[in-house]
């Protein structure tokens, strides 16, 4: 898996990046920490989401700005759900 490189400018709210140390608040309300190895920021317009039909069972997926390695596998979050801590 490769590494996206991250200018400071284009960090998210927060100063969360690529290297962060972050805790993460799951949809279930579930609280995990873990580190930043991915940022799909680039993949996202201005403003607005990007979201992918799965299939009729599961609907659509959207697609989220940040891939975290957490001690429980990878999750996926946003700005919003992502607290840098270290």
């Amino acid at each position: 898996m490769s590494q996206t490189e991250i200018s400071p400018d284009s960090s998210a709210e927060g100063g969360a990046t690529v290297n962060s140390r972050v805790r993460v608040t799951l949809e279930t309300g579930e609280v995990v920490t873990g580190v930043i190895v991915e940022d799909f920021g680039e993949l996202i317009p201005t403003g607005g989401s990007v979201e992918a039909t799965i299939d009729d069972e599961r609907g659509a997926a959207r697609l989220r700005r940040f891939l975290i390695n957490t001690d429980r596998g990878v999750v996926f979050g946003d700005p919003d759900t992502v607290e840098v801590i270290g």
